[in-house]
């Protein structure tokens, strides 16, 4: 039977399906590049590396590539972009967002979702341009992750409204540049890229950021009855002092 439990980012073993716990890119095949992490580990500010100080990742990972640098072969991010990550944010009475939690907050749950749908990675290119993740579709999203630890509600109209559309991520780098030469765009002894490569790796898609119901929006709304939300149980390790950021608290399940 599949295992629920509650962990923290340190606890990186076993892991399975989380929206809250980072997740290393499937590794290269021979000569090409691992994918891009699902959820990277994000800190902020970035010198304090701490769970307290762990943030919600605007887009999943870029996935890795290999390329000829100054005649020498390397690898870096090259690859698929990741996809963006996002929440969904109903407005309530008056058309007010951050009015009340639309998710549970309990790892124990089979299902927690509000209705949004991430973003896809792009793909990484080979001989050709890797192509838009989920082949273009758009995910399904108002809130955005800043990369701080706080998060942008964007008002919407409609399903069609750009404000609720999460981006998916671009393909990865062209394998080939315009350098104004045509006459170098092949594979070999003279060509803009001197030997055959691996392909590159796609990106991550986007994480559902659960941590902004589960310890940030009663803190943002106008109601001062519903902070405990955000300062109590495992929220704040029992001790009734909240974290700086509250992306260390996971709602995970496997």
């Amino acid at each position: 039977m599949p295992r629920r439990s509650s962990v923290r980012f340190t606890d990186t073993l076993n892991v399975r399906v989380s929206a809250v716990t980072s997740v290393p890119g499937g590794p290269g095949g021979s000569g090409g590049g691992r994918g891009g992490e699902g959820h990277p580990i994000i800190f902020f500010p970035p010198d304090q590396v701490s769970y307290l100080s762990l943030v919600s990742p605007p887009f999943g990972g870029r996935g890795i590539g290999p390329k000829y640098l100054n005649g020498l072969l390397e690898f870096s991010a090259i690859g698929g972009y990741g996809g963006q990550s996002g929440a969904l944010d109903h407005p309530g009475d008056g058309g007010k967002y951050t009015t009340d939690q639309e998710i549970t907050c309990n790892e124990f749950t089979s299902a927690n979702s509000s209705g949004e749908k991430v973003a896809g990675g792009g793909g990484g290119s080979f001989l050709v341009k890797g192509k838009t993740g989920g082949l273009g579709d758009q995910g399904i999203g108002n809130v955005l992750a800043t990369g701080t630890g706080g998060y942008t509600v964007r008002p919407y109209t409609g399903s069609n409204d750009p404000n609720v559309q999460l981006l998916p991520g671009p393909g990865g780098d062209w394998p080939f540049y315009n350098d104004g030469n045509s006459d170098n765009d092949f594979i070999g002894e003279g060509g803009q890229v001197p030997h055959i490569l691996g392909g590159q790796g796609g990106g991550a898609g986007g994480s559902k950021i659960e941590a902004y119901y589960c310890g940030y929006w009663c803190k943002a709304d106008s109601d001062p009855d519903n902070d405990g939300v955000c300062m109590g149980g495992e929220f704040n390790g029992g001790n009734g002092l909240p974290h700086q950021h509250v992306d260390d608290i996971a709602v995970f399940r496997m």
